[in-house]
Protein backbone atom coordinates (compact mmCIF):
# COMPACT_ATOMS: atom_id res chain seq x y z
CA UNK A 1 0.00 0.00 0.00
CA UNK A 2 3.12 2.74 -0.34
CA UNK A 3 4.62 2.19 2.77
CA UNK A 4 8.50 2.74 2.78
CA UNK A 5 8.96 1.25 6.46
CA UNK A 6 7.11 -1.71 7.49
CA UNK A 7 7.31 -2.82 11.56
CA UNK A 8 6.08 -6.37 12.30
CA UNK A 9 6.66 -6.75 16.10
CA UNK A 10 5.11 -10.63 15.75
CA UNK A 11 6.89 -13.95 14.52
CA UNK A 12 6.77 -17.65 15.13
CA UNK A 13 9.21 -20.38 15.50
CA UNK A 14 9.82 -23.14 12.74
CA UNK A 15 12.02 -24.81 10.68
CA UNK A 16 13.65 -22.65 7.74
CA UNK A 17 15.30 -24.34 4.79
CA UNK A 18 15.59 -22.60 1.08
CA UNK A 19 13.74 -25.82 -0.04
CA UNK A 20 10.25 -24.74 1.80
CA UNK A 21 7.52 -22.41 0.87
CA UNK A 22 6.81 -19.66 3.33
CA UNK A 23 4.13 -16.91 2.33
CA UNK A 24 5.76 -14.39 4.54
CA UNK A 25 8.83 -15.11 3.01
CA UNK A 26 7.26 -14.34 -0.82
CA UNK A 27 5.67 -11.51 0.53
CA UNK A 28 9.37 -10.09 2.08
CA UNK A 29 10.91 -10.85 -1.69
CA UNK A 30 8.27 -8.71 -2.97
CA UNK A 31 9.08 -5.92 -0.01
CA UNK A 32 12.74 -6.05 -1.31
CA UNK A 33 11.11 -5.85 -4.75
CA UNK A 34 9.01 -2.34 -3.86
CA UNK A 35 12.38 -1.41 -1.90
CA UNK A 36 10.55 -1.54 1.47
CA UNK A 37 12.57 -1.52 5.25
CA UNK A 38 11.20 -4.70 7.20
CA UNK A 39 12.04 -4.34 11.10
CA UNK A 40 11.04 -7.66 12.78
CA UNK A 41 11.11 -8.77 16.27
CA UNK A 42 13.67 -11.76 16.83
CA UNK A 43 11.81 -13.33 19.29
CA UNK A 44 11.07 -14.14 22.94
CA UNK A 45 12.22 -17.82 23.35
CA UNK A 46 16.23 -17.45 24.56
CA UNK A 47 17.12 -19.15 21.31
CA UNK A 48 19.95 -18.82 19.30
CA UNK A 49 18.35 -17.61 15.72
CA UNK A 50 21.09 -19.28 13.68
CA UNK A 51 20.01 -22.60 14.37
CA UNK A 52 18.00 -22.90 11.53
CA UNK A 53 15.91 -26.09 12.48
CA UNK A 54 14.21 -23.67 15.30
CA UNK A 55 14.45 -20.13 14.45
CA UNK A 56 12.54 -17.32 14.71
CA UNK A 57 9.95 -16.04 11.38
CA UNK A 58 10.09 -13.97 9.69
CA UNK A 59 13.11 -12.21 11.06
CA UNK A 60 15.23 -14.90 9.98
CA UNK A 61 14.10 -15.13 6.69
CA UNK A 62 17.27 -14.31 4.47
CA UNK A 63 15.95 -11.06 2.51
CA UNK A 64 18.59 -8.53 2.62
CA UNK A 65 15.75 -5.55 3.48
CA UNK A 66 15.20 -7.28 6.61
CA UNK A 67 16.31 -5.93 9.81
CA UNK A 68 16.04 -8.39 12.88
CA UNK A 69 15.90 -6.91 16.39
CA UNK A 70 16.82 -8.34 20.06
CA UNK A 71 15.95 -6.75 23.20
CA UNK A 72 18.91 -5.68 25.94
CA UNK A 73 18.72 -4.50 29.40
CA UNK A 74 19.41 -1.09 31.19
CA UNK A 75 23.18 -2.43 31.62
CA UNK A 76 23.44 -3.09 27.93
CA UNK A 77 23.06 -7.19 28.03
CA UNK A 78 21.12 -9.60 26.14
CA UNK A 79 17.58 -9.59 27.76
CA UNK A 80 17.24 -12.92 29.47
CA UNK A 81 14.26 -13.58 27.20
CA UNK A 82 15.89 -12.08 24.06
CA UNK A 83 16.93 -14.37 20.91
CA UNK A 84 19.94 -14.01 19.36
CA UNK A 85 21.80 -14.68 16.37
CA UNK A 86 25.01 -13.92 14.84
CA UNK A 87 23.82 -13.72 11.22
CA UNK A 88 20.03 -13.72 12.01
CA UNK A 89 19.36 -10.93 14.26
CA UNK A 90 20.80 -8.03 12.81
CA UNK A 91 20.54 -5.38 15.94
CA UNK A 92 19.93 -4.61 19.43
CA UNK A 93 18.08 -1.34 21.44
CA UNK A 94 16.81 -1.26 24.45
CA UNK A 95 13.46 -3.62 25.07
CA UNK A 96 12.32 -4.06 28.68
CA UNK A 97 10.09 -1.54 30.54
CA UNK A 98 9.25 0.50 27.71
CA UNK A 99 6.16 2.89 28.35
CA UNK A 100 3.18 1.66 25.21
CA UNK A 101 -0.46 2.70 25.02
CA UNK A 102 -2.78 0.26 26.44
CA UNK A 103 -6.44 0.31 25.71
CA UNK A 104 -7.54 0.28 29.13
CA UNK A 105 -4.90 1.87 31.51
CA UNK A 106 -3.73 4.42 28.85
CA UNK A 107 0.20 3.56 29.36
CA UNK A 108 1.64 0.23 30.29
CA UNK A 109 5.20 -0.67 30.51
CA UNK A 110 5.87 -4.14 28.75
CA UNK A 111 9.06 -5.83 27.46
CA UNK A 112 10.14 -7.74 24.84
CA UNK A 113 12.10 -7.74 21.11
CA UNK A 114 8.67 -6.34 20.07
CA UNK A 115 9.13 -3.35 21.95
CA UNK A 116 12.74 -2.92 21.04
CA UNK A 117 11.81 -3.46 16.68
CA UNK A 118 9.42 -0.27 17.51
CA UNK A 119 12.27 1.65 18.47
CA UNK A 120 14.15 0.41 15.57
CA UNK A 121 11.14 1.42 13.30
CA UNK A 122 11.09 4.90 14.46
CA UNK A 123 14.47 5.94 14.31
CA UNK A 124 14.63 4.25 10.72
CA UNK A 125 11.74 6.59 9.92
CA UNK A 126 13.10 9.81 11.29
CA UNK A 127 16.42 9.00 9.68
CA UNK A 128 14.62 7.90 6.11
CA UNK A 129 12.67 11.92 6.23
CA UNK A 130 16.87 13.15 6.45
CA UNK A 131 17.83 11.77 3.32
CA UNK A 132 18.09 14.07 0.58
CA UNK A 133 17.56 11.76 -2.08
CA UNK A 134 15.16 8.42 -3.29
CA UNK A 135 14.40 5.84 -0.62
CA UNK A 136 16.16 3.11 -0.33
CA UNK A 137 16.17 0.71 2.50
CA UNK A 138 19.43 -0.51 2.48
CA UNK A 139 20.32 3.46 2.94
CA UNK A 140 19.25 2.75 6.42
CA UNK A 141 20.18 -0.27 6.98
CA UNK A 142 24.09 -0.07 6.19
CA UNK A 143 24.70 3.12 8.47
CA UNK A 144 22.34 2.06 11.06
CA UNK A 145 24.82 -1.35 11.41
CA UNK A 146 28.03 0.40 10.68
CA UNK A 147 27.34 3.10 13.70
CA UNK A 148 25.76 0.96 16.53
CA UNK A 149 27.40 1.22 19.96
CA UNK A 150 29.73 -1.78 20.66
CA UNK A 151 29.82 -4.01 23.60
CA UNK A 152 31.45 -6.75 24.28
CA UNK A 153 28.87 -8.73 25.52
CA UNK A 154 27.00 -8.42 22.13
CA UNK A 155 30.52 -9.83 20.38
CA UNK A 156 28.99 -12.58 18.01
CA UNK A 157 25.62 -12.44 19.40
CA UNK A 158 24.17 -9.93 16.71
CA UNK A 159 25.40 -9.28 13.31
CA UNK A 160 26.65 -5.47 14.28
CA UNK A 161 28.15 -6.14 17.82
CA UNK A 162 26.38 -3.74 18.96
CA UNK A 163 23.65 -1.50 20.02
CA UNK A 164 21.30 1.05 18.02
CA UNK A 165 23.26 4.47 18.24
CA UNK A 166 20.50 6.88 16.87
CA UNK A 167 23.09 9.88 17.24
CA UNK A 168 25.61 8.44 15.09
CA UNK A 169 23.04 7.13 12.32
CA UNK A 170 21.41 10.68 12.06
CA UNK A 171 25.07 12.25 11.35
CA UNK A 172 26.17 9.53 9.22
CA UNK A 173 27.16 10.48 5.58
CA UNK A 174 27.59 6.90 4.49
CA UNK A 175 24.05 6.63 3.14
CA UNK A 176 24.35 3.17 0.85
CA UNK A 177 26.33 0.07 0.09
CA UNK A 178 25.69 -3.45 -1.02
CA UNK A 179 24.02 -5.96 1.38
CA UNK A 180 24.83 -9.81 0.73
CA UNK A 181 22.86 -12.22 3.43
CA UNK A 182 23.32 -9.64 6.38
CA UNK A 183 26.62 -8.17 5.72
CA UNK A 184 27.32 -4.99 3.86
CA UNK A 185 30.40 -5.18 1.44
CA UNK A 186 33.00 -2.72 0.34
CA UNK A 187 35.72 -2.74 -2.48
CA UNK A 188 39.23 -2.70 -1.12
CA UNK A 189 40.43 -4.27 -4.35
CA UNK A 190 42.80 -1.71 -5.42
CA UNK A 191 45.49 -2.14 -2.43
CA UNK A 192 43.98 -5.51 -1.37
CA UNK A 193 45.05 -3.48 2.05
CA UNK A 194 42.72 -1.54 4.93
CA UNK A 195 44.01 1.53 7.05
CA UNK A 196 41.07 3.07 9.49
CA UNK A 197 40.81 4.82 12.95
CA UNK A 198 39.79 1.70 15.63
CA UNK A 199 38.30 4.87 18.12
CA UNK A 200 35.73 5.65 14.86
CA UNK A 201 33.12 3.59 12.75
CA UNK A 202 35.16 3.96 10.04
CA UNK A 203 36.56 0.38 9.15
CA UNK A 204 35.44 -2.54 8.11
CA UNK A 205 35.12 -5.99 8.96
CA UNK A 206 37.84 -8.17 7.52
CA UNK A 207 40.45 -10.58 7.51
CA UNK A 208 43.53 -9.05 8.43
CA UNK A 209 46.61 -9.04 9.72
CA UNK A 210 49.51 -7.23 10.73
CA UNK A 211 52.33 -5.85 8.32
CA UNK A 212 54.10 -3.11 10.40
CA UNK A 213 55.98 -3.65 13.91
CA UNK A 214 53.31 -1.27 15.49
CA UNK A 215 51.15 -2.56 18.42
CA UNK A 216 47.41 -2.28 17.28
CA UNK A 217 45.90 0.08 19.79
CA UNK A 218 42.48 1.56 20.19
CA UNK A 219 42.26 4.77 18.47
CA UNK A 220 45.75 4.39 16.25
CA UNK A 221 45.93 4.15 12.58
CA UNK A 222 47.10 0.69 10.93
CA UNK A 223 47.29 -1.06 7.73
CA UNK A 224 46.88 -4.68 7.21
CA UNK A 225 47.05 -7.06 4.17
CA UNK A 226 44.31 -10.18 4.36
CA UNK A 227 45.08 -12.87 6.14
CA UNK A 228 43.59 -15.21 8.40
CA UNK A 229 40.35 -14.57 10.93
CA UNK A 230 40.42 -14.61 14.48
CA UNK A 231 38.50 -11.94 16.73
CA UNK A 232 39.89 -8.80 18.06
CA UNK A 233 37.46 -6.31 19.86
CA UNK A 234 38.07 -2.74 20.35
CA UNK A 235 39.87 -2.15 23.38
CA UNK A 236 42.09 -5.08 22.78
CA UNK A 237 45.71 -5.30 21.87
CA UNK A 238 47.70 -7.37 19.41
CA UNK A 239 51.81 -7.99 18.52
CA UNK A 240 53.30 -8.39 15.31
CA UNK A 241 52.61 -11.54 13.64
CA UNK A 242 49.09 -11.72 15.26
CA UNK A 243 46.17 -12.18 12.94
CA UNK A 244 43.45 -10.74 13.41
CA UNK A 245 39.61 -9.60 12.43
CA UNK A 246 38.71 -5.97 13.46
CA UNK A 247 34.59 -5.75 14.10
CA UNK A 248 33.67 -2.29 13.92
CA UNK A 249 30.51 -1.51 12.28
CA UNK A 250 29.14 -4.77 11.06
CA UNK A 251 30.04 -4.57 7.71
CA UNK A 252 32.54 -7.25 6.23
CA UNK A 253 34.78 -7.74 3.33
Amino acid sequence: EGADIINMSFGYVDTYHDSLFFPLELVMNEAKEDEVLVVIAAGNDARDNDQLDSTALPASFPVEVIVSVTSLNCNNMLSSFANLGASTVDIAVLGEQIPGPDTLTGIVEMSGTSQAAAIVTAVAALRATQLNEKFHPLKIICPMLRTTTHYLPLADQVVSNGKLFPAGLSTSTDTFCFADNFRCQDDLTQANALTGDMSLSSMVETDLNIESSQRLLTGTENTFDAGVTTTLLPGFETVLGAAVQIRINGCEN
